[in-house]
């Protein structure tokens, strides 16, 4: 699982390169350079632009608003890869005001709480029971079985008290 990138990381990035578009594709340094010099982004994202190369990789894979660019070939490596030297520019269209709205969703899920639960050996042979045909986890079996009351009932604030 490739781990998230930061969403203040992710609008830094593509703010500096919509506002760098004029001057062409910009190297991980030139780009980590700036992004460093931004006082928006906290100090725990910045990055060294090796580091800022794997980011960059990222993104291109997972955002539209990326794009990398060969700037020139740089030989083979010695499994049979072609090396490239890359270059980053903001895709055609994208705005500062686009650039803000960048990672928003990402941030926006739900956060997963957790609970202990103590429950009599009957109880917890079932939950082996569905991790055993189903292969899932107690927790899993859980949230099944409160969506499915939920369906059925609707939500704890309608229920009448008896």
């Amino acid at each position: 699982m490739v781990k998230q990138i930061p969403a203040t990381l992710q609008r830094a990035i593509v703010k500096q390169l919509v506002m760098a578009r004029s001057q062409g594709p910009l190297t991980t340094g030139e780009l980590a350079a700036r992004l460093n010099g931004d006082p928006d982004l906290p100090e725990t994202h910045q990055k060294r632009p090796r580091q800022l190369a794997f980011v960059l990789k990222q993104m291109v894979r997972e955002n539209e608003e990326v794009e990398a660019i060969v700037l020139s070939k740089n030989g083979m490596s010695r499994h049979g890869a072609e090396r490239s030297r890359v270059g980053y520019v903001a895709a055609e269209g994208v705005t500062l005001k686009d650039a803000e709205g960048v990672g928003r969703e990402v941030t926006e899920k739900p956060r997963m709480r957790q609970l202990t639960v103590n429950l009599p050996p009957d109880c917890v042979d079932y939950l082996k029971v569905w991790k055993g045909r189903f292969n899932l986890s107690p927790g899993r079996v859980f949230e099944q079985l409160i969506r499915a009351d939920l369906e059925a009932n609707g939500s704890p604030d309608s229920i009448d008290e008896k």
